[in-house]
């Protein structure tokens, strides 16, 4: 029985210096001072070259520094709470604010030369044959240099280099309108349209006045002559009951252009075309989108057709023949 009394006073005696011990603390209290986030009146500083801005801290814990990550295009002084920065070079920097307890605060600087991007011209119209390939240009007259451009139509693709923006249109392109976003350095954009009208008329009134105007015989499709200078055999005769004008070289390589009807100037519906050469696409009697003889003076017949190839791509050709 002693035995428990002596482990009851015990016990009793440690919470009781327990308890004085609390009391002690609570006496003293330990006091942490509380942090403030920095917080400033603008998110971004936006100035021209030469051009300046101020921005202040509103909020933070004294003792304050502020510099910026690139002298070149931007500086900073301080003064109490406020910040003057000076737009020196075009580009982006950032300004870093930190305080007494090493909060920090980031914030993104542009300076630019030009607020916005001008172009030689806001809209582009220009045709081409259906399917093909082609490039045109427009000038940036004035912006802030490292150009980005993107399109809104995959068959018509932008690019640029330097002040130069190249509009092309892709293999296939089957025509249409595109708005090219071009953004520069310090974040300006513009926007111009291209409309892009495709035509199956394959040569202008021009290239036919040259083509017409020389009689001598050649035979013109794909993008080359098509006939070997070293032999072979010229065709205009009459085959599977329509009119035939082309080449064939040894059964190695050929080129027949197959029309109905008679031979006077005008579209030749149903007109077909047979042609081997070169590793090029093989096409045995296939249907030619459009045919059309453009001049027959009687001694020599100028025939001018297109072919819709399986890449959707419209091929050209013409053929001067003797009658």
């Amino acid at each position: 029985m002693k035995t428990k009394y002596s482990f009851l006073f015990l016990f009793l005696a440690i919470l009781s210096f327990g308890i004085v011990s609390c009391s002690n603390d609570d006496d003293n209290p330990i006091v942490t001072e509380e942090e403030a986030n920095i917080a400033i009146d603008k998110d971004l500083i936006d100035i021209a070259i030469e051009g300046s801005a101020s921005l202040k801290i509103t909020e933070g814990n004294g003792e304050y520094s502020a510099f910026s990550l690139n002298n070149d295009v931007a500086t900073t002084s301080l003064s109490g709470q406020t910040i003057d920065i000076q737009g020196i070079g075009v580009g982006k920097t950032s300004i870093i604010i930190s305080d007494k307890k090493t909060q920090l605060k980031v914030v993104p600087v542009i300076v630019y030369e030009y607020n916005e991007i001008v172009l030689e011209k806001n809209e582009l119209i220009f045709d081409f044959l259906l399917g093909n390939e082609i490039s045109t240009r427009v000038n940036i007259l004035e912006g802030n240099g490292d150009y980005a451009v993107v399109s809104d139509n995959d068959q018509i693709k932008p690019s640029v280099s330097g002040n130069i923006i190249t509009v092309s249109t892709i293999k296939g392109c089957k025509g249409g309108t595109a708005n090219i976003t071009i953004t520069d350095a310090c974040d300006r954009k513009t926007v111009f349209k291209v409309e892009a009208n495709a035509t199956t008329d394959p040569y202008s009134e021009e290239e036919l006045a040259d083509m017409m105007g020389n009689s001598s015989r050649r035979y013109y499709f794909n993008g080359h002559t098509g006939y070997s200078p070293y032999g072979g055999t010229k065709f205009n005769t009459i085959e599977k009951e329509m009119n035939m004008y082309g080449w064939d070289y040894y059964s190695i390589y050929w080129l027949k252009i197959y029309f109905p009807g008679d031979k006077s100037v005008g579209e030749k519906a149903g007109s077909k075309i047979t042609y081997n050469y070169y590793g090029e696409e093989v096409l045995d009697f296939a249907d030619l989108t459009t045919c059309k003889v453009v001049k027959n003076d009687g001694t020599n017949i100028w025939i001018v057709y297109t072919y819709l190839d399986s890449n959707g791509v419209l091929i050209p050709g013409y053929i001067v023949s003797p009658v």
